[in-house]
């Protein structure tokens, strides 16, 4: 599969069209949108205490009907290399692609995040 075109990467998260069901186990859907919410706007501590509570209704690799993207693609997106290695660590799959067909590793090279692109290869995709 050819990967699409990453200008659509352009907006702000939130603003991407993608109207692909949601992915991943059965869950709930508002806990799902609230782990989203909180990887796209919130500092690592609040993803860290909310997966605390709620690991277990998450899927970690999830596709985001509202955009398209992983958890991992989201924060690869950021540059924040502290929410990969947390997410990594409670065992996203850096080698799953979005809804988008990129994988977490695209972003941080398209975006120039080398320490992040650096992590993922030696931690992640091994």
């Amino acid at each position: 599969m050819a990967p699409r075109d990453i200008s659509v990467l352009s907006g702000p998260l939130t603003s991407l069209p993608f109207n692909n069901q949601l992915e991943g186990p059965s869950q709930s859907l508002s806990v799902q949108n609230s782990f989203f919410t909180i990887v796209k706007q919130q500092r690592l501590e609040d993803l860290v205490d909310f997966l605390s509570l709620h690991l277990e209704q998450v899927d970690l690799d999830c596709i985001d009907r509202r955009t398209g993207f992983t958890a991992l693609s989201i924060a690869s997106i950021e540059g924040s290399l502290r929410k990969v290695r947390k997410l990594v660590k409670l065992g996203a799959d850096a080698r799953r692609l979005d809804g988008h067909g990129y994988a977490s590793i695209h972003y941080a090279t398209a975006y120039g995040h080398t320490e992040l692109s650096d992590f993922l290869i030696k931690n992640a995709l091994c």
